[in-house]
């Protein structure tokens, strides 16, 4: 017996809750009761590829992680013996639940984020378990409570902007007062809320509405924006050492500053803007519009005619006219709408938002055409995809999957990943690890859609039939990536010049992610010999009627229901595989395909001579 109750963790942690509830937990093996609970957890990635605690979850969820099950899970075990012991494993684990509920908890509403279900409900329960676990009401709900969030930056300046236009000046000056008492005194980033301009000049301009710039010290505002101020003209961020200019940021600056006191006779500010709108200027396309190719247009035109609007210039001027003679407004009116009523490349809300900001200050008629292609009249179609692991391993494809428009992101390049069948983790439609390979710093997931790489979350970037997406594990922000024809030079993954030890726990970890063998599954192979019944130290394989078991069970998810298990022998049996290697002695080799169905562990010694070997399926 593996000391469960019922046929999931749901049962048992139910189960082990109305026992502790009742105070009867005591007539159980707890021991054997935590084990099961324990084998089930699964280490949590933050967003930047570090271990960030550990959940519990199905397999029926993306990535195993349930916020509201990890929670329950907490509850069970508060009534364990050791629960409240530093040191002990029941102890840890529970520290390690809370450390997961504290990294998806969301940074402006405290909410615990429940990504495929209702938050909600995860809040609620993560509620339960505090309590459970013998904190106070201070602890998780006092002013220095680590549970308790500040809402960002940029989400108050936000707010602040739509209470602006609001007969609400009690609500309007509480959110100003927040942003006011968040400037920094000290450097790094004296005189702004968080030292980088994709959300300073949101507080800014905010402030500056509302009348209320004046309240910060203004000379360390200045010194602040004109210090991120580049050579040529832009506003941006580094990364590392490389600078990054940003268009939205640039026009935003530029607004920002003029709110200062003093800010049209300051000579100071005068030049800075004049550099600014010279770099605007130079990223003027022929269609009149006024952005970068990485960013999305109708974000960066319509800043651009707002800030030009707050300047008293005229974008439908002859200043702003292109080299076939249109202006930013030509591109507003007859660029920006997609004939679906959406606005811009990224077809959402923020879009929408700013491109109907700039409508409000224009005249004139327009005509729906964007850059967006037309919605597909199909509801489903195929497309190819491809996923390349960190080190170059094809995780997936090349390949093709049927994106469905009821499907979880519809008709997306998330979409088409989801369609694969891999595991990954996402925060709202950002993808944080794919495969078990999470973000780690500036190295990450990157995708493109016919050889370009959209400036937008996967999840708003649609696809049409027969697009070909590639999902990479970028470890260079310069660098574009693999190209479709290159994954087909190279098909079947192999790692000829690697030594593949002979420790299972090595070997495991040179296997595609998709293949790795469980923790379970790695210590039954170590101790083979004891679950059949052999003699010990066999070596080579014989009759079934030398073991007392032919079989052995490991883990505890429950079998594919029969829908499940028809779809995917449907989708095998198109498969073939048919995969040869020369492996030499002195080194063995991984030998795999490039869909990751199937693979050989060849380990160092596992045979006397080089020998060539053929894999077929």
């Amino acid at each position: 017996m593996d000391g469960s109750f019922g046929t999931s963790i749901y049962d048992h942690i139910m189960v082990l809750t109305a026992l502790g509830k009742t105070g009867k937990l005591s007539g159980i093996d707890q021991i054997k009761a935590f084990n099961y609970i324990n084998s089930l957890k699964q280490t949590h990635k933050n967003s930047w590829g570090q271990d960030a605690g550990v959940a519990w979850g199905s397999r029926w969820t993306t990535g195993f992680e349930e916020s509201d099950t990890t929670a329950q899970v907490i509850t069970a075990l508060s009534y364990f013996s050791g629960a409240n012991t530093e040191g002990s494993d029941v102890y840890k684990v529970i520290q390690d639940g809370l450390t997961y509920l504290k990294d998806v908890q969301d940074a402006d509403t405290a909410a615990i984020v429940r990504t495929e279900g209702d938050s909600t409900f995860a809040t609620a329960e993560t509620l339960i378990a505090l309590k459970s676990v013998g904190k106070t009401f201070s602890q998780y709900a006092g002013s220095d409570s680590e549970w308790v969030k500040k809402s960002r930056t940029k989400t108050i300046a936000q707010c602040l902007l739509a209470l602006n236009n609001w007969n609400d000046t009690t609500r309007r000056d509480r959110l100003a007062n927040l942003l006011i008492d968040r400037q920094k005194t000290a450097d790094p980033g004296k005189g702004s809320f968080e030292n980088s301009v994709y959300s300073d000049m949101w507080a800014y301009i905010a402030l500056g509405e509302a009348g209320k710039i004046g309240n910060l010290n203004v000379d360390d505002v200045k010194t602040y924006i004109l210090s991120k101020q580049s050579a040529d003209g832009s506003w941006g961020e580094k990364f590392g050492d490389t600078y990054y200019p940003d268009v939205m940021s640039t026009a935003q600056a530029i607004r920002a500053i003029t709110y200062l006191p003093g800010a049209a006779s300051d000579q100071q500010v005068q030049a800075a803007i004049t550099r600014g709108l010279a770099y605007l200027k130079g990223l003027q396309q022929a269609d009149g519009g006024v952005y970068s190719t990485w960013d999305d247009p109708a974000v960066d035109n319509s800043e651009l005619i707002v800030t030009l609007h707050r300047l008293g210039k005229d974008p439908a001027g002859t200043d702003w006219k292109s080299a076939g003679g249109l202006t930013p407004v030509d591109y507003l009116l007859n660029k920006t709408m997609n004939n679906d009523g959406s606005f811009g490349t990224s077809k959402n809300v923020f879009g929408a938002t700013e491109a109907l900001a700039a409508y409000r200050l224009v005249t004139g008629q327009g005509t729906p055409g964007g850059n967006s292609p037309d919605p597909p009249a199909q509801d489903e179609y195929s497309v190819g995809i491809a996923v390349v692991g960190r080190n170059g391993e094809l995780l997936y494809g090349p390949g093709s999957v049927t994106v469905s428009k009821n499907g979880k992101w519809g008709l997306t390049a998330l979409g088409a990943l989801h369609a694969t069948g891999l595991s990954y983790t996402d925060d709202g439609g950002f993808v944080k690890s794919i495969a078990g390979q999470a973000n780690s710093g500036m190295n990450g997931w990157m995708y493109k859609v016919n050889g370009t790489v959209p400036m937008m979350l996967a999840s708003d970037k649609a696809v049409n039939k027969e697009d070909k997406v590639i999902w990479w594990y970028s470890k260079d922000m310069n660098s574009p990536g693999p190209t479709w024809d290159s994954l087909f030079e190279n098909p079947t993954v192999t790692q000829p010049g690697a030594v593949i030890p002979a420790n299972l726990q090595e070997q495991n970890k040179n296997l595609p992610v998709a293949l790795q063998a469980s923790e379970n599954a790695l210590t039954a192979l170590e101790k083979i010999e004891q679950l059949l019944g052999l003699k010990e130290k066999t070596v080579e394989l014989g009759t079934p009627g030398e073991a007392v078991s032919t079989v052995a069970v490991v883990g505890n998810e429950q079998p594919l229901d029969l829908v499940a298990l028809a779809a995917m022998k449907k989708e095998l049996a198109q498969n073939v595989v048919e995969l040869t290697q020369k492996v030499t002695a002195d080194k063995g080799a991984i030998i795999t395909d490039a869909n990751a169905e199937v693979a050989l562990s060849v380990p160092i010694r596992a045979l006397n001579n080089d020998v060539e070997i053929t894999v077929k399926k």
